[in-house]
C-alpha cells in the first residue's frame, strides 16, 4: 500500500489566468460551486483547488482527461471519484486540504486518507478550545506542558484529529474526542482510539497509521485508515506540484509517527 502527500502551492497568476486554464475542466456543480463564491480570493482558491486536483488525477491515470473526472461524496460527506467507470481502484481514496495559498492532497491506493494543514503561525487560544473540543487527557498535556510549545503541541494534535476525522468521514462535530495523541510520549507519538470508528463492513480498514510533519511555515496532520494487511506494507511519498509544470520536490520535516 502506497500513499502520497502532495504539497501544491498556490500559482503566481490571475483569476482570469486561472479561469483561461481551467476552461471546460470544471463540471457543472464545481460551477456552481465557483459562481457561490462572492470574493475573487475565494475564487482562486477553489479553483486552484479543482484544477490541481483534476491534474493529479490525470497524473496517475494519463489515458484519462483532466476534464473528464468526476466526484460524488458519502452519505458522510467525504467526496470520492465516482468517474470514468473502471479507471480508479474502488479501494483508493484521496483527500485534500488548504490554507495560505497552500494546498495538501493525499492520494492512497488502499484505505481511506484524510489530511490537514494548518499554518504554523495561527494564534488560537489552545487551551480553551483544547477544552471544548479535544479528550481530558489531551488538555491536561497542554495545561501542564511549557508555555512555549504549547502552541505548536496543540496545532499538531488539532492537524492529527482532523486528519483521521477526514479519512474515516464522520465530520468534526461526531469525531473530535475518538482520537486522542500524546507527541510527548516516550514512543515519539502515542495514539489512543476512545471509541471504535465504524467503516463498511465490506472495506476490512479496522487499523490506522498516522504521520505529523512540517513544510515551510505549515503544520501537517496525515491519518490513513487501513486493513491489517496492510500497516505493515505501507509507505508514504511527499512531492511537490504545480498546476503549470508538474510534479516538483518538496521540503518535509517528518517529526512524528504512529500506528495502531
Amino acid at each position: 500500500m502506497s500513499i502520497d502527500l502532495w504539497l501544491v502551492p498556490e500559482p503566481d497568476m490571475t483569476l482570469q489566468q486561472l479561469q483561461e486554464m481551467s476552461a471546460g475542466l470544471l463540471s457543472e456543480d464545481e460551477q456552481k460551486r465557483f459562481d457561490s463564491q462572492r470574493l475573487p480570493k475565494g475564487q482562486f482558491t477553489f479553483l486552484h483547488t479543482r484544477v490541481a486536483l483534476r491534474k493529479l488525477l490525470s497524473h496517475y491515470w494519463p489515458a484519462v482527461e483532466p476534464g473528464a473526472w468526476r466526484f460524488r461524496r458519502s452519505h458522510h460527506g467525504k467526496p470520492f471519484v465516482s468517474a470514468p467507470p473502471g479507471v480508479v481502484p474502488t479501494s483508493g481514496s484521496y483527500n485534500l486540504t488548504h490554507a495560505d495559498g497552500m494546498l495538501a492532497i493525499a492520494v492512497c491506493d488502499s484505505g481511506e486518507v484524510g489530511v490537514d494543514i494548518e499554518p504554523q503561525t495561527r494564534e488560537v487560544d489552545a487551551l480553551a478550545l483544547a477544552k471544548r473540543f479535544f479528550t481530558n487527557e489531551e488538555f491536561q498535556l497542554l495545561n501542564s506542558c511549557a508555555a512555549d510549545i504549547r502552541q505548536s503541541l496543540f496545532l499538531e494534535i488539532w492537524t492529527l484529529k482532523e486528519a483521521c476525522v477526514k479519512a474515516c468521514g464522520m465530520g468534526l462535530a461526531h469525531a473530535l474526542r475518538h482520537f486522542s495523541f500524546d507527541p510527548l510520549a516516550a514512543e515519539g507519538l502515542a495514539m489512543t482510539l476512545h471509541k471504535p470508528i465504524q467503516s463498511a463492513p465490506e472495506s476490512g480498514v479496522d487499523h490506522w497509521q498516522v504521520w505529523s510533519g512540517i513544510h515551510g511555515a505549515f503544520r501537517l496532520g496525515l491519518a490513513c485508515q487501513m486493513s491489517a494487511a496492510d500497516i505493515s506494507a505501507q509507505s508514504l511519498t511527499v512531492q511537490g506540484f504545480d498546476i503549470v509544470s508538474g510534479v516538483q520536490t518538496a521540503q518535509w520535516q517528518q517529526q512524528r509517527r504512529a500506528s495502531i
